[in-house]
This record gives structure tokens, sequence and C-alpha cells, in this order.
């Protein structure tokens, strides 16, 4: 209804050929609107697709109300526009402003703020309805806005850093060509890779000027002479050398390239390139984070809660120990009761009532804090009556999560005071995930692997999975973080945790070799260029990953992820490209049942499981591990 309204309306105000009804909408518009009826069309048309799209957050009635913002606050613009015409105007001047109601929204605007404020005012509820008018969140929009704005001013600041660079280029050429004021050290105009000279980086530019080659790579930018590192620039470092193919390999997202083409000439002095820290664009795009379920907000019956503190405090009386309901802390499924106790009570005495508190309360048990921690006050943990649900959406879209930026951060849980927890495994540094059948060890890993596929992408955390019980973990086979298959035969399990403790050693050799003392140093290292080339020769790419664990194409007992013959570093040849080392991402290994494993071939799961857990957190490889009971004979001494 909305789209073919737009459409009578879009026939009638623009182009006046609908009859005599459209003659009259014409009219009565302009009298009414002004200019601004002319968004009522446009607008029924956005309303129409974006109810048709199913983008309309609020329905029918939120459209409607948009769209009639949009029209006042068009309406009011127009009559600041059209020189503010009083209510006593002719007809014909109305509708060359903003038509009466147009008087009515800018004539009080414009006596209360001045023109500049109804003119700010009006802008901001139009771009309010506007975004309700698309189903489009305020702040989504504004970053898009912002986006906008940025590649276009980068795209204007390097074409003129493009301009300048020709213009320099060419008086470079001039000099070169026997021109007084050469010099020796000039590069010739037709070294140069391409028609535009040198690549120059404007300083009001964020972003990488074009070298101008006719490729579509960018090169890093040029740093400033005065940041106190000229001799690493002047240096080997920064040297890229022209070379048969026209192709350097430099750091990882550097983009370096040398002089290529047949017009190249060999005996020029090669073009110097900065080593700006350039970060590669991910291909990869982060799940939204409405594909979470959230839990529906419980509302907190104080009374009641200070009922059980005095049903407490009673309880507490009758046993002869004194004390005072200082206050209570309600969490998701347990509340804490701070008790401060009278003179001359021991603490010991209220920790052995610990039944009878249970009794009192008709709780199965109950948990007793003495002290609380920098209080001076006994906590009694009762459980709720009524417990929350706590889901993983509700954490990870809270201000802690937020704030969490490290890529192997999770999800946990909400604590007694119901904050959000947020944990990282890179500093457990590996978890041991214990309980009995049904306790929730299975929803615990699904909650901790969802947390990193929604917050961290491939090139941030590879994954290992590994479920002998074959229905827990496949739902994950397929996606881009998994270094191989779900692993679900035990054997292959040992071959994957093989693989992992090869990785681990090629890892350290890397770290050893470039003298870093672990991974998240070394990637910085890389993210700042500064393994480009030079003294530390070849380096090492990712390994190959492990083959899938299971089916076709499944590796042997002794080879497959563990093999020998996992990519090594490679000679150093004179002719070969500069050094490059790629970014090293996390390795999360996932057991679901380490008994299992235990019992099919406990010798090289032991000892790769022992291995990984001495050694592997530096580099970056961290193990979790689930098992009903951790007796000696699932988790050994060693």
């Amino acid at each position: 209804m909305l789209l073919v309204a737009a459409l009578l309306l879009g026939l009638a105000v623009y182009a006046d050929v609908l009859g005599l009804a459209g003659r009259a909408l014409r009219r009565y518009g302009a009298d009414g609107f002004g200019w601004g009826a002319d968004v009522v069309p446009v607008g029924l048309a956005v309303a129409g697709i974006a109810l048709v799209a199913g983008r309309a957050r609020r329905g029918l009635l939120g459209s409607v109300v948009s769209l009639a913002l949009l029209l006042l606050c068009a309406a009011g613009i127009a009559d600041l526009a059209g020189g503010l015409p009083g209510i006593h105007a002719p007809l014909h001047a109305l509708g060359g402003a903003g038509g009466l109601v147009g008087v009515a929204v800018g004539g009080p605007l414009h006596g209360l703020l001045g023109s500049a404020g109804a003119s700010i005012v009006l802008a901001a509820v139009a771009f309010l309805a506007a975004c309700g008018l698309l189903g489009v969140r305020v702040r989504a929009a504004l970053l898009g806005i912002g986006r906008a704005a940025r590649t276009a001013w980068r795209a204007m600041a390097r074409a003129a850093a493009a301009r300048r660079a020709g213009t320099r280029g060419l008086a470079g050429g001039t000099r070169a060509g026997g021109a007084p004021g050469g010099t020796e050290g000039d590069v010739p105009w037709g070294s140069l890779p391409g028609p535009t000279g040198p690549d120059e980086r404007s300083p009001s530019d964020g972003g990488i000027a074009p070298v101008g080659s006719g490729h579509d790579e960018d090169v890093p930018e040029e740093r400033d002479a005065a940041d106190g590192d000229e001799g690493a620039r002047t240096g080997p470092l920064a040297e890229v050398a022209p070379r048969a193919g026209g192709e350097t390999s430099g750091a990882s997202g550097t983009g370096e390239r040398g002089p290529d083409g047949p017009e190249d000439d060999p005996g020029a002095t090669p073009v110097q390139l900065g080593l700006g820290v350039v970060r590669p664009p991910a291909p990869w795009r982060l799940p939204p984070a409405k594909l979470l379920a959230r839990s529906k907000e419980q509302g907190l019956d104080r009374r009641a809660v200070e009922e059980r503190g005095r049903v407490l405090e009673r309880a507490l009386a009758a046993h002869g120990v004194e004390t005072h309901l200082a206050g209570f802390t309600v969490g998701p499924t347990v509340t804490r009761f701070e008790l401060e106790l009278g003179a001359g009570v021991k603490v010991a005495r209220v920790t052995n009532l610990a039944k009878d508190i249970a009794y009192a309360m008709a709780s199965p048990d109950v948990r007793i804090l003495a002290p609380i921690p920098g209080r001076s006050a006994i906590g009694v943990e009762v459980p709720n009556v009524d417990r929350q649900l706590v889901t993983l959406g509700d954490v990870l879209s809270s201000p802690e999560a937020r704030r969490a930026s490290h890529p192997l951060e999770v999800a946990l849980g909400r604590d007694i005071a119901g904050r959000s927890v947020m944990v990282n495994l890179a500093e457990m540094p590996h978890l041991l995930i214990a309980g009995a059948t049904g306790a929730g060890k299975s929803s615990c890993i699904n909650s901790l692997i969802s947390s990193i596929l929604m917050r961290s992408t491939p090139d941030e955390v590879r994954l290992i999975l590994v479920d002998p019980k074959r229905v827990e973990l496949g739902q994950y086979n397929g996606l881009p973080h998994l270094l191989t298959q779900v692993v679900v035969n035990p054997k292959r399990a040992a071959n994957a945790l093989s693989w992992a403790v090869t990785e681990m050693e090629r890892r350290y050799d890397l770290l050893a070799e470039v003298g870093m003392r672990d991974v998240t140093g070394f990637n910085a290292a890389v993210d700042r260029g500064d393994f480009a080339s030079g003294p530390f020769g070849p380096g090492l790419g990712p390994v190959e990953p492990p083959v899938a664990g299971d089916g076709a194409g499944a590796p042997g007992e002794t080879d497959g992820p563990g093999r020998s013959d996992a990519p090594r570093r490679p000679e150093p040849d004179a002719s070969a490209a500069p050094g490059r080392y790629e970014r090293l991402p996390f390795v999360l290994i996932v057991v679901d049942e380490l008994n299992d494993l235990m019992m099919v071939a406990a010798r090289d799961v032991e000892e790769s499981i022992c291995r990984i857990a001495q050694m592997a957190r530096a580099v970056g490889i961290h193990l979790v591990i689930a098992t009903q009971r951790p007796s000696v004979d699932v988790i050994t001494g060693v």
C-alpha cells in the first residue's frame, strides 16, 4: 500500500500527470507543507521497501511515525530556507517556503534558537527519523557516515599527493637529464615504477599512497625523517632492489614492490621504501551479535530477599550467634548475605553451622565465605529460589566484553554481583574442565568455542577439535578456523596432538631465529614490518595445517598432522626474495573426553599433552581438556 501510494504521489507531485486528483494534491500539499511535501513520495517508497524487506524495526506504526517526523522537519527547514514568511503571508509565498506547517514548526524554533540553532535541531530530528524509516541503528549510521567521510578524505589526499609526486618527478627527470641542480644521487625519471614518480605520502593522508605502477597494490607509507630511525631506513632493511619478475616480498601486509616492466633501467638507484606498520585487510567478517539469544530481564523483589536475610539472622540467633545483616548481593543463581558478627563472636562458630543454616533456609547447601575479602563481614551464599538464565549473548554484549581485546578472551558467565566475566585462555594458560555427566562440560566447551567464533577471525585463532563421543562438536565441521576436520578417532587424535608438538617446536625455532620471547611480540614485530628483509634471511610462512583427521584422505598412523616433512626453514638463496614472515595465529586444542583417549592411546596422548602443557604457552598454543573424573589414571602425576 505504501509503495502504491508513493508511486501515485510521485506522479502527482513530480510529473503532474494524475489529472484532477493530482492537481489537488499538488496545490494543497504546497499550501500545507511547501517544498517539504517533496519528501513524501520518497519517504513512502523507503518505508514500503523497508517493510517488504523486513528491515523496519518497529513495523508499520514506527514507519508512519518516522515519516511524519521527517515531513515536519522538511517543512520546518523549507520555511527557514524560504525566508520565514509569516502566517498572514499569501499562499503562493507560503508554498514557496514550508507552507502552513512550516510556519508552525520553523517560526517558533527560529524565535527561540535563531536560524542556526533551529537548523541544527531540525536536521538532528530529521536524521533520527530517517534512521527509523530505514530501519538502521543511529550508531551504525554515524559509523557509516564517518567511514565514508574518511574514505573520501583519503581519496582526495591521495590524489593530491599523486599530483605533487608527479610534479616532483617531472622536476627530477629534468635534473637527471643534465639540467643544473641535478645531483649524483637523483633517480632518473625513466627508472621510476610508474608515470607519477616515487611514492610520496601527504602529511594529511591517513592511508597509503599508490605507487602508480599500473597495479592495484599499495606501498607502505614513507616515514618522517624526524622519527630518529635513519639508520634502519638507509641500511639493507629499507632497500628494495629490482629483480626479474618485478615483485619483492616483504613483511606481511607491507606490499613492497620493485620496478618492473620492459622499460625499467637495471642500473638505476633502487627506490627506498619505508617499513610502515600496515596490516593487510582481512577477508573475514565476524558474525552479527543478533545470532545469539538473549535472556529476559527479571525484576528483583528486595522485600523477599530482605525477609530471607531476617530468617538467616534468626537461625543464627537460635544457636547463640549474634549477627547483623549488613547487606546482600543478588546474583543470577546465588544471593550473598553479608553478616557482621557481634562482639566476642568467633568466626568458627558460624562456619560450623553450615548444615543448620541450610536447613533453616530450606536450601540443599550454602557456602560460607569467612571473611569476605577486604571487609569485616562474613558472607553466606544461598541459592536463589528463582534462578536467572544467563546466555552467551548477554555476556558477549556486556561492557566487559566490549573492553576485551585479546583474541582468546572468552565468556565464562556472570559473577555473584551480576557482572559479566571474560577470561583470557592465554593467561590460564591451559584449562581442565571436570564434572559428572550432565554437569555442563560440553555446554562450557560450546560457550568457549562460540565466544572465539564471535570475536576472532581465522587469522587470529585456529582450532583443533577432538570429539571421541562424535556427537558434541560435529556441528563445527566446515569452519574456516579449523586446522582439520573435527577428530573423532582416538588414534587420529593422538596424531593431531603430535602435530601440535611439532608446530610448537617450529615456532620456538622461529622465535629463537628472530630473537623474540613470545608470539605476541613476534606478531607485533611483523605488524611493524621489522622482518621485511635483511639480517634475518629468508623467513617462515605459516606451517601447513594438518590433514583432515578422519574420512577420505585421512593421514596414516605415523604421518599426517605430525608428519616429519612439515615445512622447514629454506636455505638462504642470493637470488630469492627477501625473507617473508607471517603472523602466527593462536592455536586452541579442545579435547572433549580425555578419558577415552587415555584408554586407547595413553602413551602418545600423555606425552603430547605433557609437552604442550609445559612449553606451548609462549608460542600461542593452548589446551582445553574435559573429562568426567580427573583421577590419577586420567590426569597422571606427570
